[in-house]
């Protein structure tokens, strides 16, 4: 709701100030003081900022939860879908093997790009703008650089990187990761 007041409030003011601009134009002309008109320029659309909703993996792929609650907000909420995979390979005890960690990256890179065609088709068949980052460092940090990068970031989705243990139905305790979400405002 805020979002859509701010894009009243923007072109308002852009309509009023438009408004006073052919007012001052249309006055000096009928004053015949030609010399003292500023022509408008070419009238430009407004841009709208397009806000995005960053969906934030720790490692190299995304829970089916996690992929199924980002679609629907992005769809629900008109978003485009920034994917975020993360991984602390940049430390320097990892720095230390220098080929070590090449590898490591490139793996990383691979396995990230291969695990996120499914959550990118889904998105793209929802009619949805998506688009996937790599980050080689700690999920806080990686989170702050996006922002940095992208700024119309409205909300972040990530699963909490504590896992939970959850009693199934079949009475087995089991690990499951919390889900959260968090506005940028």
């Amino acid at each position: 709701m805020k979002r859509f007041i701010d894009k009243l409030r923007k072109k308002k003011t852009n309509m009023s100030e438009s408004f006073d601009k052919y007012q001052e134009t249309l006055s000096f002309a009928e004053a015949n003081q030609h010399e003292l008109i500023s022509w408008p320029q070419e009238v430009k659309p407004i841009e709208e900022k397009q806000y995005k909703l960053l969906v934030v993996a720790s490692d190299n792929s995304f829970s089916s939860e996690m992929v199924d609650y980002a679609l629907d907000m992005a769809k629900r909420m008109s978003y485009e879908i920034l994917a975020l995979s993360t991984a602390p390979l940049s430390n320097k005890t990892i720095k230390l093997f220098a080929s070590s960690q090449n590898q490591l990256c490139d793996e990383f890179k691979e396995m990230a790009q291969e695990n996120i065609i499914k959550f990118k088709t889904m998105a793209q068949e929802m009619g949805l703008e998506f688009s996937h980052e790599i980050k080689f460092r700690d999920t806080d940090q990686a989170i702050e650089e996006v922002v940095r990068e992208h700024g119309n970031i409205d909300f972040v989705v990530a699963e909490h990187e504590k896992d939970r243990s959850v009693i199934k139905a079949d009475n087995r305790p089991r690990t499951q990761k919390e889900m959260v979400v968090y506005s940028m405002a």
